[in-house]
This record gives C-alpha cells, structure tokens and sequence, in this order.
C-alpha cells in the first residue's frame, strides 16, 4: 500500500515506473476498482487541491519508483509555471471522463456489455488493418475484479466471442478480429 483512504492529503506522487491501483471499499466489503495509474502518471493531486484527505486506497500492483512533491511546492509549482497547471487541469479532466464513462457503463450496460466495453478500451490497432489486439490480456479475475463481476461472467463471455470468432487467443495477446461486432455487444 502506497497510502490509505482517509489518509492526509500532503503530498502528490509522480509514479517513474510501474503501475498502480486505486481501490475502494464499499460497507460490506467489497473491493470496487477506481483507476489504474502508469509510469508518467500524478497521484494525489486532488488531495492536494482540494484540501483534503485521501479518497482511496492505492496499492502497488508492480514493483514501483515514485517520486514526491509537497502540497506546497506542487501548488506553488501549478502557479508559477501555467504550462504546469494547464496540464494538471486536463489530466484531472480525462479522469473525469474516464469515471462517467465507467459510471454511464456501469448504469447501462449489461454485464456482457461491459465486458465488451473493457475489452474495447484495452484494444489498439494492428497496424493498418481493422484488427485490434489487448497486449498482455488481464486474467479474467483480474477484469472481473476491475469491473465488479463474477469471474465466471467473464469466463462465459470471452468464451461466447471467442466460440463466434470474435476475438481470438494469440499467446498471451487477445486479438478483436471483428471490432464492429464487439462494438454491437455493448448494449
């Protein structure tokens, strides 16, 4: 655990290498998945400016080098360099859109669909084709765990698009070779 929900909010994490989660709890104790975070990635920032405590809990998913600012050097940093605080500013707004999307999702998808959503915003072209790949595909728990599902809804619904020749198993890569049929799996 790099720092705890509820924790003071006096620092922001600029993460140079490995990957991290942000996780909540809900009352009965279910884990519920925020958000991922990458090399390049600010942690901490909205604590920071919004004067309060932390809002989750964030867990080294990998071997991880951080590196720290103060609350008062970041903002101090954000006013005096506006290229900084520009970009601050638009990070926070992709998260935002990020959260709707996962929330207008989570309200309106099927449990299908929001398989085939995650599979979609894990994908990336293979170059100048219409296929698309998830390099190193997430265990199915682990998607599972992400979306707040069953791991055998998982389980049944990549196997449902692989049975179609949807998606199809390369290694350890999943390949979308029919993304517009994935596409019309979302409702």
């Amino acid at each position: 655990m790099i720092v705890g929900e509820g924790d003071s909010g006096s620092t922001v994490f600029y993460l140079l290498s490995g990957t991290a989660s942000a996780l909540r709890y809900s009352a009965a104790g279910a884990e519920v998945f925020i958000d991922t975070f990458g090399p390049g990635d600010l942690i901490g920032e909205m604590s920071v400016l919004g004067g309060g405590e932390r809002t989750a809990d964030l867990y080294a998913t990998s071997d991880v080098e951080l590196t720290t600012f103060s609350g008062p050097a970041f903002i101090s940093l954000m006013e005096k360099h506006g290229n900084i605080g520009l970009r601050v500013s638009r990070l926070l707004v992709t998260r935002v859109r990020r959260t709707t999307r996962r929330m207008f999702e989570q309200s309106t998808l099927s449990s299908k669909g929001r398989v085939c959503a995650e599979l979609m915003r894990l994908a990336e072209p293979v170059g100048s084709t219409d296929v698309l790949q998830v390099s190193a595909m997430p265990s199915i728990s682990e998607i599972a765990k992400k979306l707040g599902l069953a791991r055998e809804t998982v389980s049944r619904t990549v196997s449902e698009l692989k049975d179609q020749a949807v998606v199809a198993s390369d290694g350890s890569n999943l390949l979308i070779n029919q993304p517009h049929l994935l596409l019309a799996r979302l409702g």
